[in-house]
């Protein structure tokens, strides 16, 4: 830089990239707090469950005070999931807790394990810092396939699955 323009010039556009940097950092610091602040949680009289046309249900725990969830974003969220009968919920078969990790997607993009339709379609709405619990019926789950989950979690056929997910971070694309 400097050969072309000087080390005047050189400086100046170290300025002019360290204020991007800088900026762009204080924006995402600023968003976050924002979320933080604007989040809260349902009161218990006022918890209900909400049924998609599709037969997804779920229940709002916490509304998000972040970004909302939007086609493409990419979304990160702590996610506990477990297969339900008739009778009684399983025990978790796939926690990110325990894994030590959360689970990144891109919203209405390509899915991967443990994700399915049926939990996009709950999640849809959702904002950074919200809790979801999302019970998603077999067919719009795994259906007659089942998953393995790492650690070896799994969920037999044509069950039931009922997601707990909270988003942690929700941000536009990078391009």
């Amino acid at each position: 830089m400097t050969r072309r323009f000087g080390l005047k010039g050189g400086l100046a556009w170290l300025g002019a990239l360290t204020f991007g940097v800088l900026s762009e950092q204080l924006k995402t610091r600023r968003e976050t707090r924002e979320a933080i602040e604007n989040t809260e949680d349902v009161r218990r009289e006022d918890l209900k469950t909400v049924e998609l046309p599709s037969g997804v249900t779920y229940v709002e725990y916490t509304r998000g005070g972040g970004e909302r969830v939007r086609k493409q974003y990419l979304c990160a969220a702590k996610l506990r999931a477990r297969a339900v009968s008739a009778e009684e919920a399983e025990a978790y078969a796939y926690d990110t807790e325990s894994a030590g990790r959360e689970i990144v997607w891109s919203f209405g993009g390509k899915l991967g394990p443990p994700l399915c339709r049926g939990l996009e379609e709950g999640v849809a709405g959702m904002r950074q810092g919200g809790r979801r619990v999302v019970r998603v019926p077999a067919r719009l789950a795994f259906g007659s396939d089942g998953a393995d989950f790492p650690r070896g979690g799994k969920i037999d056929p044509d069950r039931d699955v009922e997601f707990d997910v909270t988003l942690t971070r929700v941000s536009v694309p990078p391009s």
